[in-house]
This record gives structure tokens, C-alpha cells and sequence, in this order.
């Protein structure tokens, strides 16, 4: 993929509100167990992934490109046409 791609990260409610709307919005509760991921960056090794398994882990751009192709490919369906 030639372009880069920049992410947008969209912030969860504060903690001290998530809470009152869970009230309205049940599936909010499960944000809770997910906060870790957006209350500051973080990393992964794939050191130990490497040690079991003897593979590199693929890299973030890579995992996207091949994720865009698939999707491309799932959208034009099988007469080649995109579908909507």
C-alpha cells in the first residue's frame, strides 16, 4: 500500500461517566475490560510469540494491506462488480 494511512483514535466516554451510561447504553459495560487499550499507548513483543512458534509476527502495515485486500475482495462478490 503506497499511501500512508493515518488513524484516528476516538476516545472513550471518561471513566467517571461510563458508569451513569451504562444506565442507557448496556453494551458500554464491556468497555471496561477494553479501557487499557486507550488510556495510554502501549506496545507488544512479539518475542515470546517468536520463541514458541519460530515465525516473525507480521507488522502493522502489512496486517492492514492484507486486510483492505480481503475486504475489496469480499466487497466485489464473486462476478468481479463491487456490491452494495
Amino acid at each position: 500500500m503506497a499511501a500512508k494511512l493515518m488513524i484516528v483514535h476516538k476516545p472513550m466516554p471518561p471513566s467517571w461517566l461510563q458508569p451513569i451510561l451504562e444506565i442507557a447504553v448496556p453494551e458500554l459495560r464491556e468497555l471496561v475490560e477494553m479501557r487499557f487499550q486507550t488510556d495510554r499507548p502501549y506496545s507488544v513483543d512479539a518475542g515470546k510469540f517468536r520463541a514458541r512458534f519460530g515465525q516473525e509476527a507480521t507488522s502493522f502495515e502489512d496486517g492492514l494491506d492484507a486486510t483492505v485486500r480481503f475486504y475489496r475482495d469480499v466487497a466485489r462478490g464473486p462476478a468481479g462488480r463491487i456490491s452494495r
